[in-house]
């Protein structure tokens, strides 16, 4: 079993409330005991589960809409605003219903994310051309934000895309060599979340990403060598991998099958045994762990409404934390192991618990001596709410001092340069997050994890 060692000297979780410990929410019956050793051991008052916790809903436009003609839409149809955040094209929308009957949600002008989750993918540092892996990548929502900007979205590309297959493979070969282009890759173990991904992508029209249906503890795969025309879903290894309704190309070739899709707007879907590459294949990797999902208050607001019952064993039992702490770590070191020198990963999950977040740090940190912990990005970094100052930029974004995002700031986690978010503290739903980068054997010091 991995078990990364824990702290022996936590920094006290920033500005727990002095609460008290509170009982069941309504409906929810008593707190599990274990539960409520689980918050006090990470600083977190207990009273803080004792009821629904309310988060401010967040949505994002697609990057092929006219911003400002889709938020006079978005506002007209739903009779509320949309106000700036510190990321373009975030809004924090004042609106507590399910937004999924709106014509506005349904016809792809906005989709839902959490401010945090989006802070995680600006947090890669970005831009146009970079290969991109995301290696837990379902439900999807994250994958879609990273193709908008570091892959091409542009309308003559979309047109490509409702093409037939055989003239886009002809389009695609004639891209000079010598072009830049960025692509990110998808990976999940689920089958149906992926393809949750799948018609995520489908619907906001996101080129430039491809999915595997594979482990991301073992993932090793090169990044396309040209530019991605359609959604692709990839298995590597054994044609029982591949979803249903696939047709083999052939008996001898039992690791090489196709699927077709009836969809509109889809590829052929090919399973590919050549897992071949070298170390070091991505210029950045988002790992956002399967977790404990304790800071998801989506999650745990089930809990707190319907009642405890099973919580112990689904989220806390200690034969589930143990092979979650194992999987976490893997995940990490593989993601790691495909990060090119000079790279940056993202580490996330949503979940306060130490043993799932600084501990696994530092367990990536002891165990490569050229990882090195970065700095938070600028979107994300804790700072000073008096410092904010009124500036806002035309494309939907406000800088990182505006006033109006100051109540959306993290808090410093348990070690140096990592970094939470809550819905206490940030407003948003609960969020670890760490940035790692590959430097060479050579630049190697005993400082590097300061």
């Amino acid at each position: 079993m991995i078990n990364p060692e824990p702290n022996p000297n936590p920094k006290p979780y920033p500005n727990p409330e002095e609460d008290g410990k509170g009982e069941g929410g309504k409906g929810g019956g008593e707190m599990p005991e274990r539960f409520v050793q689980f918050l006090e051991k990470n600083g977190i008052a207990v009273s803080r589960y004792s009821k629904v916790i309310e988060v401010p809903r967040f949505v994002r436009i697609p990057i092929i809409r006219p911003l400002q003609n889709t938020i006079q839409e978005v506002e007209k149809e739903m009779e509320t605003k949309l106000v700036r955040t510190c990321l373009p094209r975030i809004f924090h929308l004042k609106h507590h219903g399910s937004i999924s009957g709106y014509a506005c949600y349904k016809s792809g002008s906005i989709f839902g994310i959490d401010l945090a989750s989006a802070l995680a993918v600006a947090a890669l540092d970005l831009h146009k051309g970079l290969h991109v892996l995301d290696l837990c990548c379902a439900p999807g929502a994250k994958l879609c934000m990273i193709a908008e900007v570091v892959a091409d979205q542009t309308s003559s590309r979309k047109n490509e895309f409702s093409a037939n297959s055989e003239k886009v493979r002809r389009n695609s070969m004639k891209i000079s060599d010598s072009e830049s282009f960025g692509s990110v890759t998808g990976v999940d173990i689920g089958r149906e979340r992926l393809n949750t991904c799948r018609n995520l992508m489908r619907k906001y029209k996101i080129m430039g990403a491809r999915l595997f249906h594979e482990d991301g503890t073992k993932f090793f795969h090169p990044p396309p060598s040209t530019p991605i025309l359609h959604n692709r879903i990839l298995t590597l290894g054994d044609t029982q991998n591949i979803p249903m309704n696939f047709k083999k190309r052939g008996k001898k070739k039992r690791k090489r099958a196709t699927w077709t899709s009836e969809s509109e707007g889809a590829s052929t879907l090919t399973a590919i045994d050549d897992n071949k590459g070298s170390e070091g294949l991505y210029a950045r990797v988002l790992v956002d762990a399967e977790c404990t999902h304790d800071g998801s208050i989506k999650h745990m607001n089930k809990y707190i409404k319907n009642g405890w019952k099973g919580f112990h064993q689904k989220v806390l039992g200690e034969e589930r934390m143990s092979s979650l702490r194992d999987l976490q770590c893997s995940l990490i070191q593989n993601g790691f192991k495909n990060l090119a020198q000079g790279g940056i990963l993202v580490y996330s999950t949503c979940s306060f618990c130490r043993c799932q977040n600084e501990d696994i740090i530092d367990w990536l940190l002891a165990k490569n001596p050229n990882a090195k912990l970065l700095p938070p990005h600028p979107t994300s970094t804790p700072r000073d709410p008096r410092e904010d100052k009124e500036s806002c930029e035309e494309d939907g974004s406000c800088s990182t001092e505006h006033v109006k995002a100051s109540k959306f700031l993290p808090k410093w986690g348990f070690r140096d340069n990592t970094v939470r978010f809550d819905p206490w503290n940030s407003g948003t739903s609960g969020l670890f997050l760490a940035r790692i980068t590959k430097i060479a054997q050579s630049e190697s010091l005993p400082s590097r994890n300061q």
